[in-house]
């Protein structure tokens, strides 16, 4: 499982470069052998929302007031997981 971490510079959103970056991780994840990706994203932040969304992420949580913004007001993180790949069936076996 990995966690993803995005920041996209304000000079440099609305060109598609966070999508690229979404999907060149999630190919990096796969050679790696994950078998997941985790992302946690503010509930205010609609347009990372919608790239992960569209990269192939899905809704798994809102997690109620879990961090502060500048003003000190909480918010909301949604937890969003993109499968990788399938999880390992015990019915198989494995060497390691």
């Amino acid at each position: 499982m990995g966690t993803v971490r995005l920041f996209v510079h304000g000079d440099y959103r609305k060109v598609g470069l966070g999508q690229l970056m979404i999907k060149e991780i999630a190919d990096i994840a796969f050679k790696l052998e994950l078998e997941k990706l985790i992302a946690e994203v503010p509930d205010v932040n609609i347009s990372a929302i919608n790239a992960f969304t569209k990269a192939g992420f899905y809704r798994a949580a809102t997690i109620p007031n879990l961090v502060k913004d500048r003003e000190n007001r909480p918010l909301d993180v949604v937890v969003m997981i993109k499968d990788i790949r399938p999880a390992r069936d015990e019915t198989y076996e494995y060497d390691f």
